[in-house]
Order: structure tokens, then sequence, then C-alpha cells
């Protein structure tokens, strides 16, 4: 439970410092473009621009994608050891209660 916990709270902390790395960039990228002269970008500096952002989304995407994976692992995991632990238990029970019936069997 407790590295399921921890594990969400890095999680959160990642997706955090990875937005603002993406805002970040975003600024950046905003700022060149803006610091053009006259507004005019030439054929070569349009794709470098193009490009840029194309690699700003994909990692957006790519840190999204895995912080979903995570998260969606973690509770796989979580609900796994509550199905565990309650099959554990009605095992338990159904051991004890076996047993009780034959010993009152034998008796």
């Amino acid at each position: 439970m407790k590295l399921c916990r921890l594990m969400r709270v890095s999680l959160s902390v990642l997706f955090v410092s990875q937005t603002n790395v993406f805002k970040q960039r975003m600024v950046a990228a905003k700022e060149i473009v803006d610091s053009l002269p006259g507004g005019e970008m030439s054929l070569s500096d349009q794709d470098e621009v193009i490009a840029m952002l194309k690699a700003l989304r994909d990692q957006k995407r790519f840190v999204h994608d895995f912080l979903l994976f995570m998260y969606y692992s973690t509770n796989v995991v979580s609900s796994f050891r509550r199905r565990l632990a309650e099959f554990s238990r009605q095992q338990a029970i159904t051991s004890t209660s076996t047993s009780d019936t034959t010993m009152e069997e034998g008796a």
C-alpha cells in the first residue's frame, strides 16, 4: 500500500515537473518566433520551429502515456492485492470451517 502511494506521489511530481518543462519550452519557442525581425521567417526557420514544436508534442505525449501506464499499473497491482487478500481470508475461513466440521465428526 505504501509503495503504491509513494509511486503515485512520485508520478505526480514527475508530471508537474514535465508540465513545467513543457511550458518553459513553449515560452522559449514563442520568444524565438516573436524575436524574428519583421515577423518574416525563411522556410528553413519555419521548418526548424515546426520540428521543435513536433518534438515538444511528442515528448508531451510520451510523458502522458507513461504516466497513464504507471497510474493504471499501480491501480491493477492494488486491485490484485485486495483480491488476493480477500481470497486468502476466504480460504482461511473455509479451512477453519472444514477442520471444525471434521473435528465434530470425529468426536
